[in-house]
């Protein structure tokens, strides 16, 4: 996941924040920020709108954390050794990892979580509710981004939780 991680936080924000604000309806209250997407905050800086109208699409959420390096990218079923697909599913994080291979005219069937081998696979917040959360408590202007970075750069498989 390093060539992942050689993107910019900030770039990465910014590219999202024009996906997230081609796609948001502003009220007429916030007119004046019609125009430029203020309300995403400062390009490459990420504010709670932002974060919130990114949480509101599972698929743009997804992609955003894989490309953050936050989940992975593609993942091999540990049954069959083929290649799995991130498919969309009507339950909290919004997708699985599922395999369709077949293996003497039945299919393989295997899924794990969108969360398996990330940071999130030990949280029992939702992705969103996660995301959402660290940006609310943001203090400096580019505190969520840092927290970002931090968390997709270290290695949280070598670390082990204890109910």
């Amino acid at each position: 996941m390093n060539s992942v991680n050689s993107i910019p936080m900030t770039q990465l924000v910014k590219e999202y924040q024009q996906n997230v604000w081609q796609k948001v309806s502003v009220p007429r209250a916030f007119s004046s920020c019609r125009k430029d997407g203020a309300l995403m905050g400062e390009p490459g800086v990420a504010k709670v709108i932002f974060v919130y109208e990114l949480c509101k699409t599972p698929d743009l959420l997804h992609e955003f954390l894989r490309k953050a390096g936050l989940l992975k990218k593609d993942l091999t079923c540990a049954k069959c050794n083929s290649p799995m697909k991130l498919r969309s599913k009507d339950i909290n994080d919004g997708a699985v990892w599922t395999c369709r291979n077949r293996i003497d005219k039945k299919e393989c069937g295997l899924q794990k979580s969108v969360r398996f081998g990330s940071w999130f696979s030990c949280s029992k917040l939702t992705m969103g509710e996660f995301l959402f959360r660290a940006s609310c408590e943001e203090k400096g202007i580019d505190t969520f981004n840092t927290f970002l970075e931090l968390v997709r750069k270290i290695d949280w498989t070598n670390f082990t939780y204890a109910d």
